[in-house]
C-alpha cells in the first residue's frame, strides 16, 4: 500500500510495471502462452522506449522476434529487425533468430533447419523448439493437400528429417510409400480423435527437436 497524500493508503503492485512485465515473459515462456508473450514483449518494447539499451532489452527483442515467428507473422518480425539499434543487432542470439526469420520469409526450409541448429539459452530453446514443430506440422499438412505425388526427398528438406523419419511420419499418416522410387502418395492428414486429445499425430515431432536444437551448458 502506498498514501495518498491525504491519510489514505491504496494497494499497489510491489514490482514496477517493467519488472512485472519482464516476470509475466518468462511466465508465459514457462506455460508456452505464447500469443500473450507477444502481446506483453510488445508492452515492454513500448514502456521501453527511449530508454538506454540493455542485456534485458535485448532478451526482450529475442523473444518478441521469435513469437513473432511462431505466430507466422514475418513481416512484423522483419520490421522488427529494421529497427532494432546496431547493438541489438550485434547480439548472436538475436542475429541468429533474424536468421531463421530470414529463411522462413524465403521459404528456404533447409537454411531454416541451419539457423535453427544453434546453442540456445534454455528460455528461447522452449520457442525454437515450438517453431519447429510447427513448421514440421505446416509442412507435413501441406503436402498432405497439395501432393498426389512427392519424392520423399522434398520432404526431408521441407521438415529437417532423416528418410527414415519421414517414412515413419508418412506410416503415421497412412501415406503409401513406393521405396523403389522413393515416391510418397500424400493424402490429407486426418482429423485427431477427439481420445486422442489434440495434435497427437504430431506429438513425436516435438520430440524430435532435440535433433536440430542445442541448449547452453
Amino acid at each position: 500500500r502506498q498514501p495518498d497524500g491525504r491519510g489514505n493508503e491504496w494497494p499497489c503492485d510491489p514490482m514496477e510495471p517493467i519488472e512485472r512485465l519482464t516476470f509475466d515473459i518468462q511466465e508465459c515462456i514457462q506455460q508456452g502462452n505464447f500469443d500473450e508473450l507477444l502481446k506483453k514483449s510488445q508492452q515492454l518494447e513500448k514502456m521501453t522506449l527511449g530508454l538506454s539499451f540493455t542485456e534485458e532489452k535485448a532478451q526482450n527483442s529475442l523473444f518478441q522476434m521469435l513469437a513473432l515467428l511462431l505466430k507466422g507473422d514475418l513481416d512484423n518480425a522483419r520490421f522488427l529487425w529494421k529497427r532494432l539499434p546496431a547493438a541489438a543487432k550485434s547480439k548472436p542470439h538475436i542475429a541468429r533468430a533474424w536468421a531463421v526469420g530470414k529463411s522462413l520469409w524465403k521459404r528456404d526450409f533447409p537454411s531454416f533447419y541451419t539457423a535453427c541448429n544453434y546453442t540456445w539459452p534454455a528460455a528461447p530453446r522452449v520457442l525454437v523448439e515450438a517453431l519447429i514443430a510447427k513448421t514440421r506440422q505446416d509442412q507435413f499438412e501441406l503436402v498432405g493437400r497439395a501432393y498426389s505425388k512427392v519424392s520423399i526427398a522434398d520432404v526431408m528438406a521441407r521438415v529437417g528429417l532423416s528418410s527414415e523419419q519421414v517414412q515413419e511420419a508418412a506410416q503415421r499418416f497412412g501415406w503409401a510409400f513406393d521405396s523403389e522410387r522413393g515416391f510418397l502418395a500424400p493424402a490429407p492428414i486426418p482429423k485427431e480423435d477427439e481420445n486422442q486429445g489434440p495434435h497427437s499425430h504430431f506429438e513425436y515431432l516435438a520430440r524430435m527437436t532435440n535433433i536440430v536444437v542445442g541448449i547452453d551448458s
